[in-house]
């Protein structure tokens, strides 16, 4: 062939693969996304208890730091609105942790968000147990809770 189709076509393959990829890339959460964390603990009856960051200590942010950092943003979206149980919101997420699933809110662009599903897994329930423990020494009276 004298026209160069075949390069072309080699072209748009290379260029829709490259597209393709860049398009599938994970987003990861940076250290400046962790700053001003706030953690919630739900029950029936509303809001039981929250922690801030500096209610922590060093080793609960290490575990929830690493968590975060490496937490995957992968997941099914999903529209489905959940009940909150234990959030971990920032200016940029949240992450909900509700029965078996992990329900993470970010912000993809300026916004514009996106909200995925995914299994619970190992690190996720020791970081619910870290959060569990934290906003129990938090904990409201009964009569001061926010519903």
């Amino acid at each position: 062939m004298k026209c160069g189709c075949w390069q072309k076509v080699s072209i748009v393959i290379a260029l829709a693969t490259c597209l393709g990829c860049s398009c599938s890339t994970t987003p990861q959460l940076m250290k400046q996304d962790v700053e001003g964390v706030v953690f919630e603990r739900h029950q029936d009856n509303g809001l039981q208890s929250e922690a801030k960051w500096a209610d922590l200590s060093q080793e609960e942010q290490s575990l929830i730091s690493h968590w975060l950092l490496n937490s995957s943003l992968e997941g099914r979206v999903s529209l489905v609105t959940y009940v909150p149980v234990i959030v971990v919101r920032a200016k940029k997420f949240n992450f909900n942790l509700t029965g078996d699933l992990v329900v993470c809110n970010y912000e993809e662009r300026p916004g514009r968000w996106r909200q995925v599903i995914r299994k619970i897994n190992v690190e996720d329930e020791q970081a619910r147990q870290c959060i569990m423990r934290v906003t129990t020494r938090n904990e409201k009276p009964e009569g001061q809770r926010v519903l």
